[in-house]
């Protein structure tokens, strides 16, 4: 029996069994029309939302059976991610991509071109070789829960998974059916994913370490998103969480955007996301660029902390031609967590101007 439930009904070409699909679960994006659509592929889209609609996507509403309806919804999508030989069984070829991504390319030049013939599946790297230190600047950016993260890296370090063995990145994954070797890892991935961190690229090179040997063709990340811009790079709609402590931004003006200026500067930047410990995002000057500049936090009008914004940003070093380095962490005050009203702001410099933040 079919467990999904087709939005709406397309005619699907299954000439060459290729497939490109995202997963959308828990309202954490929206989902993107490709700026190419390439004959001869089915676009598929799995999610929660019996709304969604799509003139290119087969949207596919993937009910929760009992073993998956405690996850959380990120891991739920991640589950289709991971496991493509349980939800494409029509298709001998598939790619993978995360649904803040933008198809900007023709799929068929694409794969000719990266997916070498005798390689078992296609897979995005980046300069950063280690997934330990992928999981110190998961935690620094609030990807996940610290002691989560920490519980994963002192189990991996336990049975001698080794330091800057490459670093693999999950937003665009390519695969061919056949191969076994692939379909094992990926169902070790996927238990590895369901147990440990929301960060899923922390388990997936871990699961290809620990897995029979898999040919893999590499795609440079830099190469796909910012030389070529086979795929463009959206942010994930906002995650602000201050669990049951007492605190909100301050109200934006609606004229609030992204962009400010006053005299002799042209601020730029916005808060990523929140949570009862710390504020990530990032923060710059577009007339010094190459130049880091502070941020402050404020509780009303009283200035609580300030803050380096020099953290390297590799999304926002193309954004504005510079080295990138415009990424703050600011520490949420432990006296926050007190039982009283705070309405925070977070500024540029000595300014009076806000970062951009959720409404």
């Amino acid at each position: 029996m079919n467990v999904f439930r087709r939005i709406r009904r397309k005619p699907i070409n299954h000439s060459g069994r290729k497939a490109v699909y995202t997963f959308i679960f828990g309202d954490h994006d929206d989902l993107k029309s490709p700026a190419i659509v390439t004959p001869g592929w089915d676009y598929i889209c799995f999610t929660d939302d019996d709304t969604l609609r799509s003139d290119v996507w087969d949207v596919r509403v993937s009910p929760r059976r009992r073993s998956d309806r405690q996850l959380e919804s990120k891991k739920y999508a991640g589950k289709h991610k991971i496991l493509f030989h349980r939800y494409l069984q029509g298709n001998d070829l598939s790619l993978s991509i995360d649904a803040n991504l933008e198809l900007n390319c023709n799929l068929d030049d694409f794969v000719r071109e990266h997916f070498r013939a005798d390689d078992d599946m296609m897979i995005c790297y980046q300069a950063r070789d280690c997934v330990y230190d992928d999981a110190e600047l998961s935690k620094r950016r609030l990807l996940d829960q610290p002691a989560r993260i920490d519980t994963q890296m002192q189990r991996y370090r336990a049975v001698g998974y080794p330091a800057h063995n490459g670093l693999y990145m999950s937003g665009i994954i390519a695969r061919r059916h056949d191969r076994a070797n692939v379909r094992q890892m990926c169902d070790l991935w996927w238990q590895e994913y369901r147990h440990g961190s929301r960060r899923d690229q922390l388990s997936l090179n871990y699961a290809i370490w620990k897995s029979a040997s898999i040919k893999t063709s590499a795609l440079d990340y830099g190469q796909q998103f910012f030389v070529r811009r086979n795929f463009i790079g959206r942010r994930h709609k906002w995650s602000i969480n201050f669990g049951g402590a007492d605190i909100k931004f301050e109200t934006q003006h609606p004229w609030t955007t992204a962009r400010r200026y006053c005299t002799g500067k042209d601020y730029v930047g916005s808060v990523d996301a929140a949570n009862c410990d710390r504020i990530f995002g990032w923060a710059a000057d577009r007339n010094r660029l190459n130049t880091s500049i502070d941020v402050s936090l404020y509780d009303g009008g009283r200035l609580i902390a300030t803050a380096p914004a020099n953290l390297m940003r590799s999304d926002v070093a193309p954004y504005l031609g510079d080295d990138g380095r415009h990424g703050f962490i600011i520490p949420i005050p432990a006296s926050f967590n007190d039982g009283s009203a705070h309405t925070i702001s977070v500024r540029f410099e000595t300014s009076e101007i806000d970062l951009t933040i959720p409404p």
